[in-house]
Order: structure tokens, then sequence, then C-alpha cells
């Protein structure tokens, strides 16, 4: 039985997936037999359209170390440049020492040289280099247990750089030292850390209660008339500044969708963080 946290994500992967086929490659007449996503922007009260190649791209921010898991597709990846979004990053230690924990809350902190310096010593120590590509499972793995699961990536581009990646329903038959570094890398919360508020979101919302509410009930509060307004016709609001450090506030837990009151009716609303790398697609 899924958990009422489980359902909730799988709405919102749900409701925002709805559509996705429906999006045209640039320069392509859209599939008018079924119903095309929108972008909006919405960085002031009064949103216009937004086509993706006039969105603003944030300053370039080089990743010095990166951990997710990817696989599955939202439509919020449809306005994500390729592969510069995983669906659920875990850590993302940039070049400038910024370092995001997304998750419950998001947590963040600029490391010292220093502190950088002992995060790659320890991953050298619990032996990340040695590990090998082909060599990330111990003797006797048969390959997959199943057929669907999210894949838990490694990215470094520390010295030596290094890209892992490992089948999610099967990371207990990884090697020990790619354990040990999962490992360290889910505890790892360095001293000084704070809340992390994102001035970058897309949000998403349907008519209507997530199906896990009667389990995990909560009371719908009023959706602000500054916000851009909520729809059921599968739209995506690209929310910049000000606007989008509020509405992230509203959300208990960022990962999970949100009901809210608008003209008499209920809404879920989902929304997807944009961390400082990321960009919406053909951003300029």
């Amino acid at each position: 039985m899924k958990t009422p946290i489980a359902l909730a994500i799988a709405f919102c992967l749900f409701l925002t997936a709805c559509g996705l086929r429906s999006i045209p490659p640039s320069n392509t007449p859209s599939d008018t037999s079924e119903p095309a996503l929108t972008l909006t922007t919405a960085s002031t009260s009064t949103p216009t359209p937004l086509p993706p190649t006039d969105a603003p791209a944030p300053p370039n921010k080089a990743i010095l170390f990166e951990y997710y898991s990817e696989g599955g597709f939202t439509a919020f990846n449809a306005f994500l440049d390729p592969g510069s979004s995983p669906i659920f990053p875990r850590l993302v230690l940039y070049a400038d020492g910024q370092l995001i924990l997304p998750g419950e809350p998001y947590l963040q902190k600029t490391l010292s040289p220093k502190e950088v310096q002992a995060f790659q010593s320890k991953l050298d120590a619990l032996g990340l280099n040695a590990i090998e590509i082909d060599k990330l499972y111990i003797e006797g793995y048969s390959g997959p247990s199943m057929t669907d699961g999210q894949e838990i990536c490694i990215v470094s581009n520390m010295t030596p750089p290094k890209k892992l990646c490992a089948f999610g329903p099967d990371l207990q038959f990884v090697v020990p030292q790619l354990k040990a570094v999962l490992e360290y890398l889910d505890a790892y919360q360095p001293e000084g850390l704070t809340p992390y508020t994102p001035d970058r979101i897309l949000v998403s919302s349907k008519e209507g209660r997530y199906p896990a509410d009667e389990n995990l009930p909560q009371t719908a509060v009023p959706w602000s008339e500054k916000f851009p307004a909520l729809t059921s016709s599968l739209s995506v609001f690209f929310v910049e500044g000000e606007m989008a450090k509020e509405i992230f506030t509203l959300f208990a837990n960022p990962q999970m969708g949100q009901v809210f009151t608008q003209n008499g009716k209920e809404f879920t609303v989902c929304i997807q963080v944009m961390l400082p790398h990321e960009m919406l697609t053909n951003s300029n």
C-alpha cells in the first residue's frame, strides 16, 4: 500500500504529466487532438504568455558535485533544458562553494575552501575514485530486479571527473565503496546550514484534492489574488523573484502538492524548484 506522502507525490507527477506528449518540437504545429501545455510568466501580478524561447536565463553556475535521482518524466521537465534538471536532486555543490540540499526543508550553505577540500577528501577516502563504471555491482549480480525504477547518480567535476549511475531498487548489490559513498552523501549535513528559498519556480495546478487527502488532512488556504490564477487547463507557470519566494514558503513540503482555494474552489498545487544552474528550454 502506498503511503500518503507517496500518493501525494505520485499525484503531482500525474497531474503534471498530462499533455506532455502534446508539446511539439520547435516550429512544429501543435497536435490539436490532445491538450497542449502552455508556459506563463508571473514575475508580476498580471501574468502574460511567455514562450520558452524568451524565458530568462539565470547566472551561469558551474557544478562541482551533484547527487540526484532520475527516471520518469513530468510536464515540468518539458520546460527545462534537457539534462539540466534531474527530477529529484539530493545534493548540489557549486564551484563557488554554494551547497544546496533539496528536501524537506531545502537547506544551503556556502562552504569554505577547507570544507570543500574536506568533502572531496572524504569521498576519496571512501573509494569514489576507485569505483569502475563497468563494475558498480558485486560479483554474482544478475541484473535489474524489476523493469521500472529510478537511477541514483553521482556526477563529480572534481579531479578526476566521474559519473556513476546505479539502479535504485538494487542498491543493496552495489560494491562496498559505492554503498559507503551513497551513505555518506545521504547523511551529509555540515554545520551552519540555513533554509534555502528559491527565486525561480514552476507551478502547476489541478482542481480538486489529491487522493491522499483523506489520510493526510489539511485545511485549504486561500490562494492570493496577486499570484497567477490557478487553472485545470494543464498550464504551467514560471514564477521568479519575490513572488516565487512567497509561493515557495506556503508549502510545508515543496516536494508534495498542497491544497488552496480560489473563487470558492479547491485546487491541488505543485511546484518545481529551479536551482541556480537549471535553465528553461531554449532560454537565451
